[in-house]
């Protein structure tokens, strides 16, 4: 899948909100992902970058501005994870980069198995594998 220019620079331009409050968040040296183990038997689990938007601890949901999915055929977007019992959420808060691994059985309600901090440019080769940066303004 090729993307267009007019399609990375959408992309680039909904995840710069996200990724705005992260861009100077310390790579953490030696993160576990954590798992839950019961539900990787799955076989629709994908993989994904993005920032997370806002925080429900309540009803366990964190929400992702996310990179494409492609595995999935899902675009950038902003959407709501419910999350697995044991990944602990006070480890994110709004504007932090996030690598995670979902299950989509249900794609109404998809359910983050793993998780882990990640860096900005992390989010940012996701979202450009082949070039690792934004691209500079026209003039």
């Amino acid at each position: 899948m090729t993307l267009n220019f007019t399609t990375v620079v959408s992309g680039a331009v909904l995840l710069t909100f996200g990724l705005t409050a992260c861009a100077s968040a310390a790579r953490p040296a030696d993160v576990a992902v954590t798992a839950n183990v019961t539900r990787m038997n799955s076989p629709l689990l994908a993989r994904s970058f993005g920032s997370v938007a806002g925080k429900d601890s309540d009803s366990r949901t964190l929400e992702i501005t996310h990179a494409p999915v492609l595995g999935v055929d899902w675009p950038i977007m902003q959407m709501q994870f419910h999350v697995a019992d044991d990944i602990d959420m006070s480890a994110y808060e709004p504007g932090d980069p996030i690598e995670f691994l979902f299950d989509y059985a249900n794609p109404e309600a998809p359910v983050m198995v793993a998780a882990r901090r990640a860096h900005a440019t992390d989010v940012i080769q996701a979202l450009m594998p082949q070039e690792g940066t934004l691209p500079l303004p026209v003039e």
